[in-house]
């Protein structure tokens, strides 16, 4: 039997090497496993003390500025609740997934006051099931939906969900030139009083960005 000489064997294993580096940068590239649509709800915290921004936009994948194209503020119509107990019921009610809107800030009623929770759909960069009216499904697929834990019709929203809810909303128009005349109340586009008689529209106005309309 001939043995193979110095020079095939390194050419062989250079083979093997490449070949094994190549399998290595296909697995990284091939998709990691997304969030199951239903059942569970997938969420993370929103701390000012952290790297908010940078939690903000870590989705996969990563947020396009051709995607989004305003922004709607709905309240959740109830005293207490968090993404996860909002998200059971859409889910009940026939929402596949579960939670329809992209962010839930709480009153500190089944989640700490203020604290922003992030959605499943805005962490993959989803569609929203949470607008209404005429023209429900633009808003739906190209809306960032916000709500409030609480029912503004009975009560305010709290002084930290007011003061996260403007944190957010100025993050979302800079990163995707967003100018105010693009950001909603749900009662703005829909039958509907939502997020409440009692939210401070012209308080929640002022604080909006400036932002050019584009041309």
């Amino acid at each position: 039997m001939v043995l193979p000489d110095r020079r095939t064997l390194l050419v062989l294993a250079s083979l093997i090497a490449a070949m094994t580096v190549t399998a290595g940068v296909l697995m990284l590239l091939e998709p990691g496993p997304v969030a199951p649509v239903t059942g569970g709800i997938y969420l993370t915290s929103i701390d000012h003390a952290g790297q908010a921004r940078d939690t903000l936009f870590a989705t996969s994948p990563a947020p396009q500025a051709s995607r989004w194209g305003a922004i709607v503020i709905h309240h959740s119509d109830s005293d207490s609740g968090s993404a996860k107990s909002i998200g059971q019921f859409h889910e009940k009610i026939g929402i596949k997934g579960g939670l329809g809107y992209h962010f839930v800030i709480g009153n500190g009623k089944g989640a700490p006051d203020g604290q922003v929770e992030v959605g499943y759909r805005w962490r993959h960069q989803l569609s929203g099931v949470h607008a209404s009216g005429s023209d429900g499904n633009w808003y739906n697929r190209y809306a960032i939906a916000i709500c409030l834990v609480g029912d503004g019709n009975k009560e305010e929203p709290t002084a930290a969900q007011m003061r996260e809810l403007c944190w957010l909303v100025q993050q979302l128009q800079a990163r995707f030139h967003l100018p105010a005349s693009r950001v909603f109340l749900h009662s703005d586009i829909a039958q509907t009083n939502s997020p409440g008689q009692l939210f401070p529209v012209a308080n929640f106005r002022q604080q909006l960005l400036q932002i050019p309309e584009a041309r």
